[in-house]
C-alpha cells in the first residue's frame, strides 16, 4: 500500500505540476472554492486519459455546494484550476448517497477529454425515476451539459432491484 500511495502521489505531482504551476512546484488540488483548506480529506486519484483532469471523492464542499456529509465525486480541471461536483443531478443537486470509492481501486473514470464520467453510487436523487432506491447503480455524467443517466440497466431498460457489483470504466 505504501508503494502504491507513493506512486499515486508522485504521479499526481508529475501530471498536475506542469498544468497548474511551474515545473517542480507542488499544488494542492483539493481546496475550497476560495482556496482554503477543507475540514474533510479527499480520497482517490483517477486521471482523464489526456491527463488534464483528475477525479477524487470527498465529503467536503469542494465545489461550493453543501454535501451533507455524503461522499461526492469531484473533477478538477488542471488547466482551468477549477473543481466541479460530478455526483449531482442535472439540476446540480448533490447525491444523497455515497459515491463508491474502495481503497484498492477507483470505482469511477473519465473519457479521454473528461466530458463523460462514470461512477457508482447509492444515491436515489440523481435521476428522476431511480427504480431501485438506495441500491448501487452506475451513472454516466456529461460534464458539459450536466445530463446524468443510469447505465446499469438490463436489455429492457430495467434497473436491477439489488443493485450492481463491480466497478465501472469508460472507453
Amino acid at each position: 500500500r505504501r508503494t502504491t500511495a507513493a506512486l499515486a502521489a508522485g504521479t499526481l505531482c508529475l501530471i498536475a505540476g506542469p498544468a497548474v504551476a511551474a515545473p517542480g512546484d507542488v499544488s494542492r488540488l483539493t481546496t475550497l472554492p476560495g482556496g482554503g483548506q477543507a475540514a474533510a480529506g479527499a480520497q482517490g486519484a483517477a486521471f482523464s486519459p489526456d491527463g488534464t483532469r483528475v477525479l477524487f471523492t470527498s465529503t467536503a464542499p469542494l465545489a461550493g455546494v453543501a454535501t451533507g456529509g455524503v461522499r461526492q465525486l469531484y473533477m478538477r480541471d488542471l488547466a482551468a484550476g477549477r473543481t466541479v461536483l460530478v455526483s449531482s443531478s442535472a439540476a446540480g443537486v448533490p447525491a444523497n448517497g455515497d459515491v463508491v470509492d474502495p481503497d484498492a481501486r477507483r470505482a469511477y473514470g473519465a473519457s479521454l477529454d473528461g466530458r463523460y464520467v462514470v461512477f457508482s453510487s447509492t444515491a436515489r436523487n440523481l435521476v428522476p425515476a431511480d427504480a431501485n432506491g438506495a441500491a448501487r447503480d452506475v451513472f454516466r455524467k456529461d460534464t458539459v451539459t450536466g445530463a446524468i443517466t443510469v447505465v446499469s440497466r438490463d436489455a429492457r431498460g430495467v434497473q436491477p432491484s439489488g443493485g450492481v457489483t463491480g466497478d465501472p470504466s469508460i472507453s
